[in-house]
């Protein structure tokens, strides 16, 4: 009897693989699925297979076990003794290295296929390993098989300038080359064991010294050669001493290897640490390939990538860095606002004008239009070439758009100062601040510009100062940020007032103002709470609340306050503690009247030894007389 198909595979339950393709086909970044998704893969086609490693190693080229898992895959599917599998394979390790040149693991997996089955093309490898990641800590796997495979082909000089290089090379285990190096030099000749310069420079050095021309051949052999090894030797102390400089830094990393997951805060300060001491100690290539090792883990820290550039702009130019950059945004940080922008700035050093223009219209229009470092660039750069309309256009749309109270202010304010500082048309900067007072009048940065604006070009300061105080005071601006505005209108108006009386009284405004604010900041929040308490009780009440008959919400609300007695004292901290101090007990309470400042305003008066001056000026109110204009 047949079995239908469809209810054994719902007897055997759903397909992981097919559930964790779903996954990273609907999240391309859950690196947990695709870990998975690839340990499932012995029992797919090979077509599946390569679809799914090939995915996955462009999104993360850095993970090396990937690569060699893909290769084994390729091999248990074919046959190593037929050249389309090693070619095959010899191509995923060849992209491996491409993607992840300064990955030593890769390496060490390449060379060991490679010295097996490709070893006509072994040579030119080796060097390009040994170019990228021969002063690596695991490089001396590497350094062995060069010198094993240079051995077998029968090649001494070539095996002695092998040794030579390795032996000036900071690598961890470079201590452990001298004795087998001594060995193979035994066995050789001065002519076979250094260059022909070296040799050249080694007898004339010799033959300069009168002792020595009465010498043997074979003594002047001997000493010849004594004195190459020495040179060595001298060469390899050297080198000993870097590695032992640089060993505690290399001791300090808990993670060299690549993974998703966040590196430990003590990694990330030792790498710091260690390309500061690179930086000063170190040439071209030897901060080159540390930087490149640091970006192994920490290829998903933006703090690494930027330092790289900045680095790499000084000692290798432009086109280096945008090659960085553009590594980093396409794998690594394709929203990192720095690198965005650094890319644009060496764009436009390398000359690519319309490409930048492109570039940066691309970044406002479709890929970050909230991006205000792009929109500041985007008008710098056309002003910088000449397109003073295009800039004054791109400003004029930008302050239309609404992107948020803070960011609406930041646009206006660098608008603003683009007229007054750049344009020096006071008017137009001005008529921009009071066109749009309502629409950022949350922003304590569109304020504190504003009112700096009017202390810099205002014909009568004192009264533009008094005026823009009282719409502040009045706005929607935090209360905070209204003590910080008092403040700084205190400050700015200190250093034109012309009497200290006038001064003194601007100080006692303000303090009465804020004793009023405070209160009514703190009535305001003890409401908030009162709000949240009753909701609360309401809540837990409700299952078993009797009905409010006839009482209507509004009539709940007004007898609220009654019904909370304690609450009361919360509320006017600020007007308990003057009336302590003396003051009758029946102070107006409504922090908006006329009557509760007027109050206040005599109660300080009188407490600085001043008359109110209640028939010169409203309640609120400051005289500028006695400012200088």
């Amino acid at each position: 009897m047949s079995v239908d198909a469809s209810l054994l595979a719902s007897l055997e339950g759903p397909d992981p693989v097919a559930m964790l393709t779903k996954a990273v086909e609907e999240n391309p970044d859950d690196f947990d699925s695709w870990t998975k998704l690839l340990g499932n893969m012995d029992n797919q086609s090979i077509a599946t297979v390569r679809k799914y490693y090939d995915q996955f190693l462009t999104r993360y080229p850095l993970c090396y076990g990937y690569w060699k898992k893909y290769s084994e895959q390729e091999t248990k599917r074919g046959n190593l003794k037929n050249p389309e599998t090693i070619q095959r394979v010899a191509s995923i390790w060849s992209r491996a290295a491409n993607a992840a040149p300064y990955c030593v693991d890769i390496w060490i997996y390449y060379m060991a296929f490679a010295t097996v089955y490709i070893p006509e093309q072994c040579k030119e490898l080796f060097e390009k390993a040994v170019s990228f990641v021969g002063t690596d800590p695991k490089s001396s796997k590497l350094w062995d098989n060069y010198i094993m495979f240079e051995t077998s082909c029968n090649t001494p000089k070539t095996v002695a300038m092998l040794y030579k290089r390795i032996l000036s090379t900071p690598f961890r285990d470079v201590g452990n080359y001298w004795d087998p190096y001594m060995g193979f030099a035994s066995q050789q000749t001065v002519e076979i064991l250094g260059s022909e310069e070296e040799v050249s420079t080694l007898v004339t050095a010799y033959d300069s010294n009168e002792r020595n021309k009465m010498k043997s051949d074979e003594d002047r052999q001997v000493e010849l050669k004594q004195m190459l090894i020495d040179a060595r030797k001298a060469a390899f102390d050297a080198t000993l001493e870097k590695v032992k400089a640089r060993k505690p830094f290399e001791d300090g990393f808990k993670r060299l290897y690549f993974h998703v997951k966040p590196v430990g805060q003590n990694d990330l300060t030792n790498w710091n640490k260690y390309l500061d001491y690179e930086l000063i100690n170190g040439d071209v290539n030897s901060i080159t390939v540390l930087f490149e090792r640091c970006l192994i883990p920490c290829s998903y820290y933006e703090q690494f990538w930027v330092r790289y550039v900045a680095w790499c702009h000084i000692a290798r130019g432009a086109q280096d860095c945008l090659t960085i950059i553009q590594r980093a945004l396409e794998s690594y940080l394709p929203q990192s606002v720095k690198l965005i922008m650094m890319k644009a700035e060496f764009m436009e050093e390398m000359g690519s004008v319309e490409e930048v223009k492109g570039f940066l219209n691309d970044i406002v229009e479709k890929k970050c239009p909230e991006l205000l470092e792009a929109m500041v660039f985007y008008v710098e750069f056309l002003l910088r070439h000449d397109d003073r309309d295009g800039a004054e256009e791109l400003l004029e749309r930008f302050s239309t758009e609404d992107h948020g109270v803070e960011a609406n202010a930041f646009i206006l304010v660098y608008m603003c100062n683009y007229y007054w500082k750049v344009r020096h048309d006071f008017t137009m900067a001005r008529s921009l601040f009071t066109s749009n007072i309502d629409r950022c009048q949350k922003s304590l940065l569109f304020w504190k510009f504003y009112l700096n604006f009017e202390y810099s070009s205002a014909e009568k300061t004192a009264d533009a100062l008094l005026g823009l105080l009282h719409d502040c005071l009045a706005s929607q601006l935090e209360y905070a940020d209204k003590l910080v505005m008092y403040e700084l209108y205190i400050h700015y108006s200190s250093t034109i007032c012309t009497s200290v009386g006038v001064l003194t009284r601007l100080k006692a405004d303000y303090d009465v103002w804020k004793l009023a604010a405070r209160a009514e900041q703190e009535k305001k929040e003890a409401e908030r709470e009162s709000q949240k308490r009753s909701a609360s009780e309401a809540t837990s009440a409700a299952p078993v609340a009797a009905p409010t008959m006839g009482v209507n919400p509004q009539m709940a609300g007004a007898m609220q306050p009654a019904m909370q007695p304690a609450m009361q004292p919360a509320m006017q901290p600020a007007m308990q503690q003057a009336m302590q101090g003396g003051m009758p007990a029946g102070v107006p309470m409504d922090p908006n009247s006329p009557e509760y400042a007027q109050y206040y305003y005599q109660y300080y008066y009188q407490y600085y030894g001043m008359n109110y001056p209640g028939q010169q000026a409203q309640a609120g109110q400051t005289q500028t007389q006695g400012f200088s204009a």
